[in-house]
């Protein structure tokens, strides 16, 4: 019989949980640079802080002010209603020891991973429905784009973003739908998503989602002109959350949370950097308050001027506040060429010894990459809201603002006029090896055919999100050329187009799926095996870095496991329930699909006087495999007409069970061990 440590009780005043990381991700990636200076201000005031998760990247503090705990996980929290000091209680398992941890905490702050927050709608729990994050993981990760016709719910810039890369990657069709009346992303984004074939609906309403044919969905959209068919294999839940906290409710309990908004597999960062640090500003005025370190009106004007800050940030939403680009046929009109000619962020002629950088944002957005990127400082930005100013004699061609530009906004130009040429230098996230000589179309903003151009050369940067394509073509179009694409009849190399490119698909083994022996990739998560196969189960659908929703539960070799923690390899046995957590609902607007409750029982038992915790008691609500991670969220965004997330768990202690495989080990042979557990 093993011997078990006994319990260990530790006090502290703040207590820093950080959740949803893989341990494959560094630590730099993990932290951002904002909660990290929220951590030294904090230790700064004298705080005593235990920060439970991966350590910072940077040392501070002593071991008197700040207790690291980088191999634990919280299981178990509960509110102590007799305790005035520390009244929250959290059981903190150590995952190499397997001893156990009592931590009395007088306050608690969470970083969460960036989630979904869904706006529910019939059939939204089909099979073929992913996150955000999930998809960003699959591709930057796995090299593997799960779809041909994707459909986005959302139009932020990462939603734009992506979709754009996977029409570079050789999707076929990709389509954003809005429910509001304006887009939430810049407009560089939406004009580089529009030229390279992408389809934006504004103001259209998801009646519903049905699965039609095997790996197809039928999403049903409505306005006030009728009801609109789109058909495709992925739908791609990304609606907004532009505030990042959760509510004022939990934060009298000394319980915050803190929503990451950057995940570690973007390919770029725009505006959320920005947005992020006044989050964790917010947040570090907010515990000051809840722990009595700071005067009350010194911390209501610091959020005053929080407030302030981040509507000027986003002040280019307005609107009427959005730079629109007027066309005369195929050309800019005279207006709007007038309005970029005269812009400061923008040549006055390309003619020159050297390609010049033309920055064509056009637009106020908190954004400065080609400012920090450029190595001459030949961009000026004096506001973060203001227009890049480009100083030509300072220019050199380098290229590094067309590589960092998050939009992709930024090109560079050199005129020939004596030839009749130009070379333009324009922004490639296609992954293709661009032989010398090879012919293009030339695009305009809107994605119009201008003419033919021949490559020149292709440049990679280290630091640089895009690669940078140069192109010769003729001078007439050089205030209109801004996008190319292959001729037409050719394909980019990409996985979907051609799978002898991809590593992925070249590993292969056999293994058994459900009594049935397939050819199988091997070396991948079984979430993506699956998916692959045509096994697209809803209970995937997060791919989360830290199976928190345990959903996606298999059994691999007669032992229970995860799809998104467990390797596909060969001779294995695998056997899954398809649809288990994700099945076809009875209900046509499932609130839990984990419980498959409806949202009309729900609102039934409120309005006849059950309280909120008989109701999810009574019905399910928020205890099913996700924990409530879905179903919570989209319950209280409901009931509370607020876009805030919730910090789930807590309204009902314990934060979330002690599931078994958190006391498991795998020795050397992939065999699994049970430790002790807590009776």
């Amino acid at each position: 019989m093993e011997f078990t440590p006994p319990l260990s009780n530790l006090r502290t005043q703040l207590c820093v949980v950080m959740t949803g990381f893989a341990p494959n991700i560094g630590r730099d990636e993990v932290w951002p640079d904002a909660a990290e200076e929220f951590l030294r201000r904090m230790n700064r005031m004298g705080v005593q802080i235990t920060v439970i998760g991966p350590r910072p990247p940077h040392k501070f503090g002593t071991k008197r002010t700040v207790r690291f705990m980088d191999r634990h996980e919280v299981v178990g929290m509960k509110i102590l209603a007799a305790s005035k000091s520390h009244r929250l209680e959290f059981r903190v398992l150590n995952a190499k020891t397997r001893s156990w941890t009592r931590l009395r905490a007088e306050a608690c702050v969470t970083i969460g991973t960036t989630g979904v927050w869904p706006s529910t709608y019939g059939g939204w729990t089909l099979p073929g429905t992913l996150s955000i994050d999930a998809l960003s993981r699959w591709v930057t990760e796995q090299k593997w784009v799960p779809g041909r016709e994707l459909i986005f719910h959302g139009s932020t810039n990462q939603v734009l973003r992506w979709a754009s890369h996977l029409l570079d990657r050789g999707a076929k069709n990709c389509f954003v739908v809005e429910e509001g009346a304006e887009l939430k992303c810049w407009r560089a984004y939406r004009d580089r998503f529009l030229a390279k074939g992408g389809r934006i609906f504004l103001k259209h309403q998801i009646q519903r989602v049905e699965q039609e044919a095997a790996n197809a969905l039928a999403m049903y959209l409505s306005n006030e002109q009728g009801t609109l068919i789109l058909n495709a294999d992925t739908v791609v839940l990304a609606p907004s959350n532009d505030d990042m906290l959760n509510g004022p409710a939990q934060w009298k309990k000394g319980l915050f949370y803190v929503q990451r908004r950057s995940s570690p597999w973007e390919l770029v960062a725009d505006e959320e950097q920005w947005l992020e640090r006044l989050d964790w500003r917010e947040l570090y005025w907010r515990v000051s308050r809840a722990l009595e370190i700071a005067d009350y009106a010194e911390c209501d004007g610091a959020l005053r001027m929080l407030r302030a800050e981040r509507r000027d940030l986003q002040a280019y939403r307005k609107p009427g506040a959005r730079a629109e680009l007027g066309y005369s046929g195929k050309i800019l009109n005279r207006e709007t060429l007038t309005t970029v000619q005269t812009s400061v962020s923008v040549p006055r002629s390309f003619a020159a010894a050297k390609p010049v950088a033309s920055l064509e944002c056009l637009e106020r957005v908190p954004c400065r990459a080609c400012v920090d990127a450029c190595p001459e400082n030949a961009i000026e930005l004096v506001k973060l809201t203001d227009l890049p100013k480009l100083l030509e004699d300072k220019c050199t061609g380098c290229g590094a603002c067309v590589a960092v530009c998050p939009a992709g906004a930024a090109v560079m130009i050199r005129e020939l006029p004596q030839a009749q040429k130009a070379r333009y230098f324009l922004p490639d996230d296609s992954k293709e090896l661009w032989r010398e000589g090879r012919q293009l179309q030339l695009l305009n903003r809107k994605g119009d055919v201008l003419g033919t151009g021949r490559v020149a050369s292709s440049t990679a940067y280290e630091a640089g999100g895009h690669r940078v394509l140069e192109i010769e073509s003729t001078n007439v179009h050089i205030w209109e050329a801004r996008q190319f694409r292959p001729m037409k009849g050719e394909f980019l190399a990409n996985d979907l187009e051609d799978s002898k490119q991809s590593p992925v698909l070249l590993k292969r083994g056999w293994v058994t799926l459900n009594g049935v022996r397939r050819l199988c990739p091997v070396g991948v998560p079984v979430t993506v095996a699956l998916w692959q196969l045509g096994q697209r189960r809803f209970e995937d659908a997060l791919f989360c870095h830290d199976a928190s929703c345990r959903m996606c539960e298999i059994t691999v070799d007669d032992r229970p496991a995860l799809a998104c923690r467990v390797l596909a390899r060969d001779g294995q046995q695998i056997s899954y329930e398809r649809g288990s957590a994700g099945a076809p609902p009875a209900s046509k607007n499932p609130l839990c699909p984990c419980k498959n409750v409806d949202k009309k029982e729900c609102d039934v038992l409120l309005a006849e006087g059950v309280s909120e915790e008989l109701m999810r008691e009574a019905t399910g609500l928020g205890h099913g495999v996700c924990h409530g991670r879905w179903c919570l969220s989209s319950k209280e965004k409901a009931a509370e007409h607020s876009n805030r997330p919730v910090f789930h768990g807590y309204e009902t202690s314990p934060w979330r069970d002690i599931w078994a495989i958190d006391v498991v080990e795998e020795d050397d042979a992939g065999s699994v061990k049970a430790g002790d557990e807590e009776s």
